[in-house]
């Protein structure tokens, strides 16, 4: 009976590991299927800045329509995000769903109905561009983008002068001597103890944060509706944020810190990265925010290349929520 009772716990034993290491796989797997589609869509996101890379030929512009979705005998109800003569994202609206990339048409309001592929899809939505799309339809997409534009270009306007005028600043510290290329450009990021989110540092961080305030609290204090500005290099490292999101940390809050203690930080995810990698005069893009505790905010972002000296420092951001 020893014998057999031993054979038992034996088996027992052998099972609990098994089962552990299926968990420890399993675990390990939807690990790797995440960090997978996080770099697919950074990877996607940085090949879209370089001129071969980048397949659009228009700039989508932020605009919201109601339509209907059909594919593979699935419809389903949509509203546009964001749209250009040539595709636009549609975001579900019934919660999940397991559209797939492929062939699809859409009947989107006030702008009629068109074939369209779903090209890739993400958190975003559906990632759609216009398979050949009738002269009407086409002629109210140029009819809101037109207005659309109209309503941008004030926005445009502020993004491209604060890079201006951060380049300004940057400019007249190098020739002053108070920073130099390689500190102003320094990637050595090195984490501030005790912070949670982490919070970095780099060699420029000290001028910056005597350089950047004025000129971003002035445009936040004097703009209609923007939730914040912010320079940020070319990684998404953002030094010196808005007063509102630079408070000190509290100990042990980490959801309380990730709203309020932006500063310092590097947002290296597909919106943050877009507005810091793009070297078009202008970049308009829409997505969800995470502003930490569960809590998600759509926003509609208008970004500026800042370059130093012939080199692409980064950008400056400029937000408004939807």
């Amino acid at each position: 009976m020893r014998a057999v009772s031993e054979k038992v716990e034996t088996i027992a034993a052998a099972t609990d590991t098994a089962e552990q290491a299926g968990e420890a796989a399993r675990a390990a797997s939807e690990g790797m299927m995440a960090l997978g589609a996080g770099l697919g869509q950074r990877f996607t996101m940085m090949i879209r800045q370089t001129a071969i890379g980048d397949r659009r030929t228009q700039d989508r512009l932020p605009a919201e329509r109601d339509g209907t979705l059909s594919a593979g005998g699935t419809r389903l109800r949509v509203k546009t995000r964001d749209i250009s003569q040539g595709g636009a994202l549609l975001v579900p609206q019934d919660g999940e769903t397991a559209m797939h990339t492929g062939p699809a048409k859409a009947e989107i309001d006030g702008l009629g109905t068109v074939d369209l592929a779903i090209v890739a899809v993400s958190e975003n939505g559906l990632h759609c561009a216009f398979q050949t799309p009738s002269a009407a339809f086409q002629a109210n997409v140029e009819a809101l983008l037109a207005e659309v534009r109209s309503q941008l270009d004030p926005l445009i306007a502020c993004a491209r002068g604060g890079a201006a005028r951060v380049e300004a600043a940057m400019s007249e510290a190098l020739a002053a001597g108070r920073l130099t290329l390689q500190d102003l450009f320094d990637t050595d990021y090195r984490p501030i103890p005790g912070t949670d989110p982490e919070q970095v540092e780099n060699r420029a961080l000290a001028v910056l944060e005597t350089l950047l305030p004025p000129i971003q609290e002035e445009i936040l204090a004097g703009s209609n509706g923007m939730a914040f500005c912010a320079a940020v290099d070319r990684n998404g490292y953002l030094p010196v944020h808005n007063l509102v999101y630079s408070k000190a940390q509290r100990p042990d809050d980490p959801a309380w810190n990730a709203a309020n203690c932006r500063n310092k930080r590097i947002f290296d995810d597909r919106a943050g990265l877009s507005a810091a990698r793009n070297t078009r005069p202008f970049l308009v893009q829409t997505y969800p925010r995470d502003m930490g505790n569960g809590t998600i905010v759509w926003m509609r972002e208008v970004d500026a290349p800042v370059v130093i000296d012939g080199h692409h420092w980064g950008g400056f951001r400029t937000a408004y929520k939807l």
